[in-house]
């Protein structure tokens, strides 16, 4: 008797211990009602808000199927996913005080938003602009957009000839071992074609703007007619467009010759922009073809780096534009969000992505935002934002700026790449009223 029990109470342990490893957990429902808080009231008390390293060991191939098996298991449910979350402190988060109300999107009231600086139009600003020469020097620098436009309204230079120059440099840049990847899709015919409009333009002295005949590139992730929408997939944008993104036509209406789209790391998740879809290939960096440009917006800064054009657009949600623009060398700004449209760009992140321009120069991506960021009634998340104002941002002096940096996250790099940023922050700590550095462990104060 005693001996069947013991089997029984066997069977009964292994069968629970199936169950449990085994046995899924049933999705879309949670084993408990979720705690619900006010807004501002912490659940307890937080009284540390430093972060211990987090816990979750890197797998790959079994060990990775094993793990997403058992945390999809009912032990899982119950064990290893709730001893997970509180190992990595994300218990914090009905602990933390936050006094605004939860929003989705990050967009700013006109109430609580007020405009100190002085407003201006767009035409009065792009002059302001216009006249600041950034570059004075003798040495290397990238081809601007002053430099095009000068080079028309003198005669010395048209944009058809540029377009020609150009057509041979993509065409180069394809038959190189291993080819640039710069721009995924362009037509031959189409650049010829606004080339030739812009041509006319400046010799009847009517250029629509300072992008008139300027080259110009745009992320695969915003539509441009007629190319196809893909996104960096094989699987999107079936057919070519037939309708162009916010942006797209902006550029457009201001004259701008549009290559053709940029490459880009597939639907945008990745920051080294490589990607091996028959239609793509990775975009290399033209510093050294061996070294990635950085992405998402891989093919932008790829375009300007190699001196295809001195503006492309890319989009941003967390690095997409800043990335590739310090792997490649130029310049790039992701703007506030809603500032600037992405009516026409696919949603992969459209609560944190904000469209943005990789340049030349500061002059060039300041041109370029101050063409871009205007409200756009098809874009509803940025009609609250302020008029553009450039107010102080020629000057020299750079007392009462203030810079923050968090040293604990900056300096997650390689040595010789934390000391040369290092280096940076002591330059500017010399010009500045003063530095502020934020840190988590302890805050240090510099004069």
């Amino acid at each position: 008797m005693e001996e069947l029990l013991c089997w029984l109470l066997l069977v009964l342990l292994g069968g629970l211990g199936a169950y449990l490893c085994l046995g899924y957990r049933i999705t879309g429902s949670a084993h408990k009602v979720f705690e619900h808080r006010e807004p501002g009231q912490p659940k307890d008390k937080l009284h540390d808000s430093r972060l211990p390293p987090m816990v979750g060991p890197r797998t790959s191939g079994i060990t990775m199927k094993i793990s997403s098996h058992l945390a999809n298991s009912v032990a899982g449910q119950f064990v290893l996913m709730p001893l997970m979350l509180r190992a990595n402190k994300f218990d914090l988060i009905r602990r933390l005080i936050i006094e605004e109300d939860p929003t989705f999107f990050p967009i700013v009231s006109p109430d609580s938003c007020k405009n100190e600086h002085k407003t201006e139009s767009s035409t009065n600003i792009l002059k302001d602009v216009l006249q600041k020469r950034t570059h004075t020097g003798t040495g290397f620098s990238f081809k601007c957009i002053l430099d095009y436009t000068d080079h028309y309204r003198s005669g010395t230079l048209t944009p058809s000839q540029v377009a020609e120059n150009i057509i041979r440099a993509i065409e180069d840049s394809e038959n190189m071992n291993p080819p640039l990847k710069a721009l995924v899709q362009w037509d031959q015919k189409l650049i010829l074609k606004m080339a030739d409009a812009s041509t006319a333009r400046y010799r009847a002295k009517t250029p629509l703007s300072p992008l008139d005949g300027v080259p110009v590139c745009i992320k695969e992730e915003l539509k441009v007619v007629p190319f196809h929408y893909r996104a960096g997939t094989v699987f999107l944008g079936k057919e070519p467009e037939t309708s162009d993104a916010t942006i797209t036509k902006k550029l457009r209406e201001a004259g701008a010759i549009i290559l053709g789209v940029t490459n880009m790391h597939e639907l945008g998740i990745g920051t080294t922009g490589c990607n091996p879809n028959r239609f793509h290939g990775t975009a290399r960096n033209p510093y050294n073809p061996q070294h990635f440009t950085g992405g998402s917006s891989s093919g932008s800064a790829a375009a300007v780096a190699a001196g295809l054009c001195p503006l492309a657009i890319g989009t941003d949600g967390g690095g997409s534009v800043r990335i590739p623009a310090t792997f490649c060398g130029i310049v790039g700004l992701k703007g506030t969000f809603g500032r600037i449209s992405c009516n026409g760009g696919l949603p992969l992140s459209f609560s944190t992505v904000s469209a943005g321009p990789l340049c030349s120069s500061v002059q060039d991506a300041m041109i370029a935002y101050a063409l871009l960021a205007v409200p756009d009634p098809k874009y509803p998340h940025g009609l609250l934002q302020p008029p553009v104002s450039f107010d102080g941002v020629f000057t020299s002096d750079l007392k009462g700026l203030k810079l923050g940096i968090d040293w604990d996250f900056f300096k997650d790099c390689n040595p010789e790449i934390a000391e040369a940023c290092q280096q940076v922050c002591l330059f500017f700590g010399s010009c500045l009223l003063w530095l502020w550095t934020a840190l988590v462990e302890h805050q240090l104060f510099l004069t």
